[in-house]
């Protein structure tokens, strides 16, 4: 979607391409797979992250991510 810090301008949010990703997804690393005990050479998948952090930077215009995981409290205590 269009970056709403930066109205589809470019910013730090959006790597300075004015569209965000907000649901990334992808195949699990075949790691992941043998750490869950499957074999990756007969299992695969596909995950989706909803990425709900991305959509309340959009909505707030917080340019930084990892403010929401800071444990910061002048930062959290604005969203009541």
């Amino acid at each position: 979607m269009e970056c709403q810090v930066c109205g589809g301008k470019g910013c730090s949010v959006c790597k300075h391409v004015g569209w965000i990703e907000v649901m990334p997804g992808g195949s699990p690393h075949p790691n992941v797979l043998r750490a869950a005990g499957l074999d990756p050479d007969e299992y695969t998948g596909f995950y989706v992250n909803i990425g709900l952090d991305r959509l309340v930077m959009m909505r707030y215009g917080v340019d930084d991510v990892r403010l929401f995981h800071s444990a910061d409290l002048r930062f959290l205590k604005q969203f009541r």
